[in-house]
């Protein structure tokens, strides 16, 4: 029974890790669309100079070269957390690998926020100018 156990938590943190790794690699592929779809409209659809409502789509850009850089700071804060909790292994609390992961962990709810506010961004200046 206890190797049951031990079989479906190494299961359940299998299915962790690859879930984290999707989580970055989804947020960096949505961004990077939209930056690539905002600059594809400005160029095919609707000029830059004629397009009305410009802070808008500026908004929209910095939200996702933010999470750009958002995804950077959380993959590195989440390696530091896991090398100091390694190194730290017999260590009954281990603050500097929590204040990591919890670093971690704000960045991540950042760049969520951020793709959602600059997702409504760009498709509000695309349907203003459209």
């Amino acid at each position: 029974m206890a190797e049951d156990k031990n079989t479906y938590l190494e299961q359940l943190n299998k299915a962790y890790i690859e879930s984290s790794s999707q989580f970055d690699k989804q947020v960096l592929f949505i961004a990077s669309g939209a930056l690539g779809i905002s600059l594809a409209f400005i160029k095919d659809i609707v000029k830059l100079d004629v397009a009305t409502n410009k802070p808008l789509l500026l908004l929209s850009w910095i939200s996702f070269g933010a999470i750009i850089l958002i995804c950077i700071l959380s993959h590195y804060t989440s390696l530091k957390a896991i090398n100091f909790k390694i190194e730290n292994i017999h260590q009954k609390s281990d603050k500097t690998s929590k204040r990591f992961d919890f670093f971690t962990k704000l960045f991540n709810i950042l760049m969520i926020l951020l793709l959602a506010a600059g997702l409504v961004l760009l498709n509000v200046f695309i349907g203003i100018n459209i």
